[in-house]
C-alpha cells in the first residue's frame, strides 16, 4: 500500500469527526443526494441548501454547522457572495467555519478567486467524492483540535489568573497575621506596662498563638491546592485516623470559638484508620469548621459528627448561623467567592469551602450542602471506604 492510501486510511479510520455537521450548499439535486448520502456513511450529518441565500439563513440559524461544501453557480446569491458572507460574518464561530469549494468553473483564475473569498480548498467538477470526502475529514479534524487547543490555552489562562489571584490573597493575609503578631510582639516586649495584667499579656499571647496557627493552616491549604494545580498530580492515598486529625486541630478551633462565645459538640469519633489522605483531611474539617465559626452568632452552638461504616465515611459539620440562600448554595464553593449577606462583615480569603470541595472531589469524595435562610447550614461530605 503506498503512503498515500495509508495516510488517506489513515484519516477515514482514526479521526473523529463527532457527528459533525456540514452544510452542502447545491442546487443540483443529483449531486447534493450523492453527497448527502456519502457523507452520512461516513457518520457525518449533512444539512442542504439549494441557493445562496437559503444557506445564509441556515448558517445563521444553525449554531451546530462544522464545515460548508459550497457550489458557487447557484441561484438567488452565488457561491463567492456565500463564501464572503461567511468569511465577514460577525459572529467568530461562522467567519472560521472550513469552506470547501465545488464548482464547474475551470480552476486556475477561479480557484485564486476562491482562495481571495477565503475558501480553504477549491475541487473542480467532475471531482471525485472520496477526495471530497478525504478533506471533510482533514479539516474537521484540524478545527477539533484547534477548538481543543483554543480550550487548553482558555484553560491554562485561568489557571494562571487564578494562581496569581491566589497568591494575592495569600500575601495579604500573611501579611494581616504578621502585622497582628508584630504589633502585639512590640507591646509585649515593653514588658513593665504588663508586669501586673497577667490577662491582658495572656490575651496578647493567644491572639498570637491564634494567628500562627491560622498562617499554618493557611500554608497546608495552599501546599495541597498548588499541588492540584499540576493535572498531573493527585493526592495518594494513605491510612490515618480520624479521631486523630480532630484531636490534634480541636483547640484552635475551639479557642476561636470561646472568643464568640460558640459551643463546638464533636460526637464521640471513630478509631478505625481509613484510607484517604491525613492532610487533606485535616484541611477539609478545619475549613469547615472555621466556616462554622465564623459565621454563627454568638452563643450558638456547631457540631462535628463523623461516622464510618462498612462502605462509607461521612463528615458532618452543622451550624446555627444565618443560612445560604439557595442562589448562592452552588457559588460558595467556587474560588473567592463570598456571600452577599456577610462578605462585609467577615474577613476572609473566599478560599476555604473551595478547598473543601476540590480536596473531597479529589479524593473521590462527594459534598452536600443543606441550608435556607435563618435555618443555618449543613455540611455533609460522604467518601467510598
Amino acid at each position: 500500500m503506498s503512503t498515500d492510501c495509508a495516510n488517506n486510511t489513515f484519516l477515514q479510520r482514526k479521526i473523529p469527526n463527532n457527528a459533525a455537521t456540514i452544510l452542502i450548499v447545491e442546487d443540483e439535486d443529483d449531486l447534493a443526494t450523492l453527497l448527502e448520502y456519502r457523507l452520512r456513511e461516513e457518520g457525518f450529518t449533512p444539512l442542504i441548501a439549494t441557493n445562496g441565500d437559503e444557506a445564509c439563513q441556515l448558517l445563521d440559524t444553525n449554531v451546530g454547522i462544522d464545515l460548508v461544501l459550497l457550489d458557487i453557480l447557484l441561484p438567488v446569491k452565488d457561491g463567492w457572495d456565500v463564501c464572503r458572507f461567511i468569511r465577514n460574518h460577525t459572529e467568530p464561530r461562522i467567519a472560521a467555519l472550513p469552506v470547501i469549494m465545488l464548482s464547474a468553473l475551470s480552476a486556475g483564475k477561479n480557484r485564486v478567486r476562491g482562495m481571495e473569498c477565503g475558501a480553504d480548498a477549491y475541487l473542480a467538477k467532475p471531482y471525485s467524492v472520496k477526495e471530497v470526502i478525504l478533506n471533510c475529514h482533514k479539516m474537521i479534524a484540524e478545527r477539533q483540535e484547534r477548538h481543543r487547543m483554543e480550550l487548553e490555552v482558555r484553560s491554562l489562562h485561568k489557571q494562571k489568573e487564578n494562581s496569581t489571584a491566589t497568591r494575592q490573597m495569600l500575601f495579604h493575609e500573611l501579611r494581616s497575621q504578621f502585622t497582628v503578631i508584630g504589633g502585639l510582639c512590640q507591646r509585649l516586649l515593653k514588658g513593665s506596662n504588663f508586669q501586673h495584667e497577667k490577662a491582658k499579656r495572656k490575651n496578647y499571647l493567644q491572639v498570637i498563638s491564634h494567628s500562627i496557627n491560622q498562617v499554618s493552616e493557611l500554608a497546608d491549604e495552599m501546599l495541597l491546592l498548588t499541588k492540584l494545580e499540576n493535572t498531573d498530580h493527585s493526592l495518594p492515598r494513605e491510612y490515618c485516623r480520624l479521631n486523630e486529625i480532630v484531636t490534634a486541630i480541636m483547640p484552635v478551633h475551639n479557642q476561636t470559638a470561646q472568643r464568640k462565645m460558640v459551643k463546638i459538640n464533636v460526637s464521640p469519633l471513630p478509631k478505625q484508620p481509613v484510607r484517604l489522605h491525613r492532610l487533606a483531611l485535616k484541611v477539609i474539617i478545619s475549613s469547615l469548621l472555621d466556616n462554622a465559626v465564623k459565621y454563627c452568632p454568638p452563643s450558638s452552638d456547631v457540631s462535628l459528627g463523623i461516622i464510618i461504616s462498612e462502605t462509607r465515611i461521612r463528615i458532618v459539620v452543622q451550624d446555627q448561623g444565618p443560612g445560604i440562600p439557595l442562589k448562592e448554595q452552588q457559588k460558595i464553593f467556587t474560588p473567592y467567592y463570598r456571600g452577599e449577606t456577610i462578605r462585609d462583615i467577615h474577613r476572609g480569603t473566599g478560599l476555604g469551602l473551595y478547598s473543601v470541595k476540590r480536596l473531597s472531589q479529589e479524593l473521590g469524595g462527594e459534598i452536600r450542602l443543606t441550608s435556607a435562610p435563618g435555618e443555618g447550614s449543613l455540611f455533609l461530605i460522604t467518601f467510598n471506604r
